[in-house]
């Protein structure tokens, strides 16, 4: 599938910048991780699994195994993962796995190399690893909100940790970075968690997200971007 026609296969979810004012972050992410988790076939191990966010494009999988800690789930209150784990300490053997995703994990943990280690002792060679991880985004997951990584910083993690890197692709340029924070400043300091006023503000942070996304796509999604999506092979 071609990039555009992933962006195409999203349009009707555009509808739902006017609900959440962290919208743009998801769409983003989603256009990107998609196509790419789609094509991932054999088995398949999701390290980090939380809300399962994007459980229903492993469809090709033959088996895919979800892990999580016990406290991202609960803080998610989301799915049980088939397997409770940290990522730094997997509990199968090498090689078990045809190809592993991570999403938006190694941001949260103080020694990341752990986990990018784990991934490739349990992949076999060839392997694909795909995780996302975000560049410039706000603090979340606090206290465990440790690093924002650029393209320069996850190649090296991924080369110190048994991987090559054959794609690094950017979710967004400036333009929607700026219009996603400044959704955010109306969702969070402006309605301050006021459900009347979220209701109430829903065609403003709706119409900033919306306008920002097609000035950004209008720009060619130059400089900074908020989250980095990496295909990392397993040499």
């Amino acid at each position: 599938m071609t990039r555009r026609a992933s962006v195409l296969r999203f349009l009707p979810a555009l509808r739902h910048a006017f609900r959440n004012p962290i919208f743009l972050q998801h769409i983003l992410r989603l256009v990107w991780i998609a196509p790419l988790v789609e094509g991932l076939e054999g088995r398949v191990l999701d390290i980090g699994s939380g809300p399962g966010t994007f459980d229903k494009f492993y469809s090709r999988a033959r088996r895919r195994v979800s892990t999580d800690c016990r406290a991202t789930s609960e803080a998610f209150k989301g799915v049980p993962p088939e397997v409770w784990a940290d990522g730094r300490a997997l509990p199968f053997r090498g090689g078990a796995f045809d190809h592993a995703t991570c999403w938006e994990v190694i941001e949260h943990l103080p020694d990341p190399l752990r986990l990018i280690q784990e991934a490739a002792r349990v992949l076999r060679p060839g392997g694909l690893l795909l995780l996302s991880t975000p560049m410039a985004w706000g603090l979340h997951g606090a206290p465990h909100d440790f690093y924002r990584y650029t393209p320069h910083g996850l190649r090296h993690l991924a080369e110190a940790g048994g991987f090559r890197v054959r794609a690094i692709h950017p979710t967004s340029g400036t333009l929607a970075l700026i219009g996603q924070n400044l959704s955010v400043f109306i969702g969070e300091e402006i309605c301050r968690g006021n459900k009347a006023a979220l209701f109430l503000m829903r065609p403003v942070f709706g119409l900033v997200q919306l306008l920002f996304l097609f000035l950004d796509l209008l720009a060619g999604r130059r400089g900074h971007s908020m989250h980095h999506v990496a295909v990392l092979e397993r040499v």
